[in-house]
């Protein structure tokens, strides 16, 4: 099974990934892909002195370079709107029907759209199930995690593009803490057939 989080910027959706990495209740490998983490490597590449290690923490560096890695990330998907995932599931193993894979970053239909072909090809990874589920928290919990909005960041696609999508699920994600409703999610749609 793949799950696809998406949510907006400091709505704990690498805490929830990473929760249930650690957690791991289902008892089967897992694996968390960040789209953005090869989006960041190109970046950095690209552009000299730019630190990725830096890139993919969730401080100050890295919202310094936000505006123009959206502009730049935005001009790669508009030549090939596939690119980044492509790139994220380049090496994910081919045995994955035992696995569990969760991308801990969707930020666009088009992120999903892509995933959802990708796997949906017969002959690709035993065409896996997938799951969407939007991590939500109110604006005071992501202030209190250090959100502050940013106009041309926070009202754009990157963190807009998902807001209307119909979601498998909605987790509520206020105090960071418990992720039992999401964990009896999973179990449930990782028993059905």
């Amino acid at each position: 099974m793949i799950v696809l989080l998406s949510g907006k910027r400091k709505s704990g959706k690498d805490f929830v990934a990473e929760k249930l990495q650690a957690l791991n209740p289902f008892s089967r490998p897992m694996r968390i892909i960040r789209l953005s983490a090869p989006l960041k490597k190109a970046y950095a590449s690209e552009h000299p002195g730019v630190d990725y290690q830096q890139l993919m923490t969730s401080g100050e560096y890295k919202e310094k370079y936000r505006a123009d890695m959206v502009r730049w990330g935005e001009a790669k998907r508009n030549s090939d709107p596939n690119y980044f995932v492509k790139l994220s599931f380049a090496d994910l193993d081919v045995h994955l029907k035992s696995s569990l894979v969760v991308v801990s970053d969707c930020r666009r239909k088009t992120d999903i759209e892509s995933i959802k072909k990708l796997f949906d090809d017969p002959g690709y990874h035993n065409q896996l199930a997938i799951v969407t589920v939007r991590i939500e928290a109110t604006r005071e919990a992501r202030e209190s995690r250090g959100f502050t909005f940013t106009a041309g960041i926070d009202d754009c696609e990157t963190e807009c593009g998902l807001d209307d999508y119909p979601h498998d699920f909605i987790f509520k994600n206020d105090s960071g803490g418990d992720i039992s409703p999401l964990i009896d999610f999973l179990d449930a749609r990782l028993e059905a057939p």
